[in-house]
């Protein structure tokens, strides 16, 4: 890799950028993980899903990205050859199960919503965390079994500041490359986009026949129960959307990156790793503002502070 340096301006206001980006990503998910805790007496399956995404930003934020910061500032990788192997691996791991995570959070408000009626067969609190552990193993196989036959080496970028994959010959990069991003990005999002449509095509249609069919107890009684679900599935589904808005351009970025034909500026580079960033930062923003039992529950926390 050629030398990469940046003017002192340049790292030191992004510097802090990243630094504040880290502590509010490691502080907010923190938050989220103590929030879901103290309801572990009356945790649901959904919450279940908020947790273990929590749980993941929670450890790359604290395993990576502080080396990323100090990678930043250094213009260089100082940490050595095998923290630098755990770091590329550990990255792209947490992007392997992010996006089939949120996809089981759709499929379980496709369930909800949609098929109602065989729901509680198929999503208890164990079957979730079977779920969730089966989606992160077959991850972690999945990324073991692309590093050893690849053979994939993760060395430092200073474009990116972060370790990333490279491979021994062109046609294993973009082999595995394709079939890494079908696998966990690509069928997990039309997954996602399927669900969701669904699950809100569902809400009109029942809103606009069944509703006006009951009488009025009925009606409140209906509406207690569809305002918790609809406040969970719309809480999910920004979730979902903040995660894109975040995600997509770094896809872009990514492929266009490893692309003879497309020549990306300086600022590209370091606009993946931001929003990569970023991702992990959101997510507790959410729940503060679009969810009112997480509201209630940080509220709760900084009272006993």
């Amino acid at each position: 890799m050629d030398s990469y340096s940046r003017s002192a301006t340049h790292k030191s206001i992004q510097g802090s950028v990243l630094v504040l980006m880290n502590t509010l990503a490691i502080c907010g998910n923190i938050f989220v993980c103590w929030a879901v805790y103290r309801k572990r007496k009356t945790l649901t399956v959904p919450y279940l899903y908020v947790l273990a995404l929590a749980v993941s930003d929670l450890v790359v934020a604290i395993c990576c990205f502080p080396f990323c910061v100090q990678a930043f500032l250094e213009d260089d990788w100082i940490h050595g050859h095998n923290l630098c192997q755990f770091n590329g691996f550990l990255i792209y791991y947490w992007g392997g199960i992010s996006v089939p995570t949120l996809a089981l959070t759709a499929v379980n408000r496709f369930f909800r919503v949609v098929k109602s009626h065989i729901y509680p067969n198929y999503f208890t609190i164990k079957s979730s965390v079977f779920m969730i552990f089966a989606v992160w193993l077959l991850t972690l196989l999945d990324g073991f079994l692309s590093t050893f036959v690849g053979p994939v080496i993760y060395k430092y970028d200073p474009r990116f500041f972060f370790c990333i994959g490279t491979f021994s010959s062109k046609k294993h990069e973009r082999a595995i490359g394709i079939s890494l991003h079908l696998i966990h990005v690509f069928i997990p999002f039309i997954i996602i986009v399927f669900c969701y449509g669904s699950v809100f095509k569902s809400v009109r249609r029942h809103n606009a026949h069944v509703v006006p069919s009951l009488c009025a107890d009925q009606r409140h009684q209906l509406a207690v129960v569809n305002a918790w679900e609809m406040r969970v599935t719309i809480l999910l589904f920004f979730v979902v959307l903040g995660f894109f808005l975040c995600w997509i351009p770094v896809i872009i970025i990514g492929l266009l990156a490893h692309s003879s034909v497309v020549k990306l500026p300086d600022f590209a580079y370091e606009l993946y790793t931001v929003l990569a960033f970023a991702s992990t930062v959101i997510n507790p923003f959410i729940y503060g503002v679009a969810n009112r039992d997480f509201r209630r529950e940080f509220m709760a926390i900084f009272h006993c502070n």
